[in-house]
Formats: C-alpha cells, structure tokens, sequence
C-alpha cells in the first residue's frame, strides 16, 4: 500500500490547503494519508459506498470526497474538509497529483516483482523481452545482481541498500526472503572484477 508516497504527497500540498484538512482513504474506509495525524487509522463508514455511486464528486459530512481510480475500480478516496467549489477543487488538484503518483509508484513495482520472477525462474523465457519492453525496461543495459544476506536483524537491508543505490530507474532492490535482498545494479558495458568488487565492499 503506498500510504507513506500519498502522506508525502498530502504533506507536498500543505501550503496551498491552508487550513483545510485532506487525506486519502483505501478500499475499507481507513484514512490512510491526511494532513491532521490524528484521523489516521479512523474508519468512515458509508464513504466508498456513497463515492462509488457518485460521477464526480461527493459531500458528505462537511467534506467532498472523489474517488482515485478508473471506471467502477475504487481503490482510493480522496477528501477534503469543505462542501464548497475551492473544495471540490482541492479534491480535483490532489486527485491528479496522487494519480500520476500511484502510476509511478504501481510501475515502479511491477518492474520489481517483474526482475524478481527472472531471477527465481518463475517467468517463461519467451515472455521476457516483450515484458521488459512494456515496462520501458532499457533491454540492452547491462546489469550484474548481488546477493546479499542479512546476518545482523538490527539493520533494515532494504533500507540501507536504497540510502546507497538510490537511483530507482537503474538500479532495483528485491527482497527474496526475510534474510536476502538482491541488488539488480546496472553498470557499463566493459565493468571489470575489481569494480564489481569495489561495489560489493560498499555494501559490507
């Protein structure tokens, strides 16, 4: 679920939103991003099903919702405090924002789960090319995978690797299970032992 990506976007828009209060609810009603903390977590009953039945826009509550998502799929609901049109929008605004920022984020994970089918042979060698190029994978880069196995639970591998590779176009982190973590790195063309080497003793 990428609430921390929709917190962040919410956060983004603070300025504008004035005192306004915003945020995003999932599929079961739970706020999952807003500008006032203290509503996270909250359930709000009748929300999805009253926004699902609405073409546009809906206000209930003193605030107008609009779902985020397309034809009869609800995945998210956006809202904003107010039933007036600086309301409606707001929701408008933050509804194309979060959008362009779930297509990132949703592409951005299927490219992961993509490199990890490959590399637990769990995808037909005959799909791979036409799967990388849907995805705008670069199919002539050249990339070396390093595994890495966590020894010491203190340290969040993932969290670490992404800090030092953070370059997310080039370079994925894939978690295979709790103690390894892959890291799909590309690198040029004529990259020798050393180098490669050299990356891995970053890593250590």
């Amino acid at each position: 679920m990428p609430a921390r990506m929709f917190q962040a976007g919410i956060y983004e828009m603070q300025n504008s939103l004035g005192k306004r209060t915003a945020g995003v609810l999932d599929e079961n009603n739970s706020v999952i991003a807003s500008n006032d903390v203290s509503v996270i977590g909250e359930v709000w009953e009748n929300v999805s099903e009253n926004t699902s039945k609405a073409i546009e826009f809906y206000t209930f509550d003193g605030k107008t919702f609009k779902k985020l998502g397309k034809g009869n799929q609800l995945d998210y609901t956006v809202y904003c405090e107010g039933e007036d049109d600086y309301a409606k929008g707001f929701v408008g605004i933050i509804s194309v924002a979060l959008s362009q920022l779930k297509h990132y984020y949703d592409e951005k994970y299927d490219k992961i789960s993509f490199i990890k089918n490959i590399l637990i042979d769990n995808i037909l060698v005959g799909d791979v090319y036409p799967k990388a190029k849907a995805l705008y994978l670069n199919t002539e880069a050249y990339r070396v995978a390093f595994l890495i196995r966590t020894v010491n639970e203190e340290y969040a591998s993932h969290d670490v690797l992404s800090g030092l590779f953070p370059d997310k176009n080039k370079d994925f982190i894939i978690g295979i299970n709790e103690t390894d973590v892959v890291l799909v790195k590309e690198t040029k063309e004529d990259v020798t032992l050393g180098e490669l080497e050299k990356i891995a003793s970053t890593i250590v």
